[in-house]
């Protein structure tokens, strides 16, 4: 169901901004205003595939104690998958909508602007933000005045105007590696316009760009030979695996890098960013004792950045990190009910929330936290129950009519790469020979 260095940006001016993004430019002054002390601040991390039954046993052996301090205080639990697809699982996530409704149902979907009696028209692309038929979080805060910080989430490309910024994700093959780099879950790339909102975000100059990607690549080099120290196939077989996992690697630190430098210099009243690694090595990495520690080591490192992204963000800020599903080992197979949730702040009752959640409860709950009105018009209501019964009286639940809805529309220019994309996907089995999406088990 899965896949996830990318070069951020020679210069800023290679940015070029899809219409929309131009119209709602001038609705938004950059850079952001300073975060309001009157409602809750949120930092989101979303790990692909994290789940309780391999976090535990960490917890217990002392080897993730970022996460380990992160449950000890919060309201956390399990959640149920509303598909078995990453795109259209987080886009519920950021929609509060089922994938049939907000129109992002797999890894690929049906071009909106199909024209079968035009050979050059293609009938399946890859997924991106204009195929989404409802509004996400971004969208909603923007509108309701809340500053926002959105990196490499899900099918962002291309990036969308909001109050604050957008580091979208991309995925696609980097030609600068000579073809070899395959992101499925989506990074960053040099040549590909639309990347960024707005198109004046900068840290520094261009050069720090440059530095801060190579900063995550590197990083990620180090983890993948941490990751894979004594592999026993790591030379055989599995070569062309291990060769292509590093990529998630990097995509993961870089948005990383770039994530936890927009925190420190641009603080926002909603933060999130998206990690896709675990995903990616449960898929090519398990079933045997070494590749269940492959998997293991790797939560190691994304406890790492967890832990550094919480030490730059203000303490009265309510962590949230979440999953799309979990990874059932041995496998490779998923846990579609295994997906995790977990809150903590000062106005979160600690403890086990003994209730299973799905993927729809994520967006009336955080709009609630942050003193938001809830559209009625979603399906779910907020999860008031993992908040303090005292700060519940003080912030009752209030509703609101809002349109959510949007028109959908092919993404903007061709691919020069959708061919070889579909065609490595396919050979993953994660999508048909037709470029399709696959169900996958």
């Amino acid at each position: 169901m899965k896949c996830s260095i990318c070069l951020l940006l020679v210069s800023l001016s290679i940015l070029v901004l899809c219409n929309c993004g131009k119209q709602a430019h001038d609705t938004y002054v950059w850079p952001p205003p300073t975060p309001s002390e009157e409602h809750a601040k949120v930092l989101f991390i979303g790990v692909d595939a994290a789940d309780w039954d391999n976090i535990d046993p960490m917890i217990q052996q002392g080897r993730i104690p970022n996460i380990a301090a992160l449950k000890r205080d919060s309201a956390w639990g399990t959640q149920k998958s509303v598909s078995d697809n990453s795109p259209a699982i987080w886009t519920s996530i950021a929609t509060g909508f089922l994938p049939q409704q907000h129109g992002i149902e797999a890894f690929t979907a049906e071009n909106p602007d199909y024209d079968p009696n035009d050979s050059d028209s293609k009938r399946f692309l890859s997924v991106s933000s204009t195929m989404r038929k409802k509004k996400a979080l971004w969208n909603i805060l923007s509108e309701q005045g809340r500053t926002v910080g959105i990196v490499g989430w899900f099918a962002t490309w291309p990036a969308e105007a909001v109050r604050g910024y957008m580091i979208s994700s991309y995925a696609s093959l980097d030609v600068n590696q000579g073809g070899e780099q395959l992101t499925g879950k989506g990074t960053f790339y040099a040549d590909r316009p639309d990347l960024v909102y707005p198109p004046e975000l900068g840290l520094g100059d261009s050069n720090t760009l440059r530095l801060l990607m190579e900063k995550g690549k590197n990083t990620a080099l180090a983890t993948t030979e941490r990751v894979f120290a004594g592999y026993p196939e790591r030379e055989g077989a599995k070569a062309w695996q291990i060769n292509e996992t590093k990529w998630a690697f990097a995509a993961d630190d870089i948005f990383f890098q770039i994530g936890k430098r927009l925190l420190q210099e641009y603080p926002t009243d909603f933060f999130a960013i998206y990690l896709a690694g675990l995903d990616v090595i449960g898929h090519r990495f398990a079933g045997s004792l070494e590749d269940d520690e492959v998997l293991r080591r790797y939560y190691e490192r994304v406890d790492e950045m967890i832990g550094e992204l919480i030490s730059v963000v203000p303490k009265d800020t309510v962590v949230v990190l979440a999953s799309d599903h979990g990874t059932a080992l041995p496998g490779p197979t998923h846990d579609y009910e295994g997906g995790i949730f977990l809150y903590r702040g000062r106005c979160v009752e600690s403890g086990y929330c003994a209730m299973q959640s799905d993927s729809l409860d994520f967006l009336p709950t955080l709009l609630y936290l942050m003193g938001v009105p809830v559209p009625t018009q979603l399906p779910k209501k907020p999860m008031e129950m993992l908040f303090h019964d005292q700060w519940r009286r003080d912030n009752p639940t209030r509703f609101v009519e809002m349109t959510l809805d949007r028109k959908a529309s092919a993404p903007p220019t061709g691919d020069s790469y959708r061919d070889e994309i579909f065609k490595r996907l396919s050979d993953l089995g994660y999508i048909g020979s037709d470029g399709q999406s696959k169900k996958l088990e």
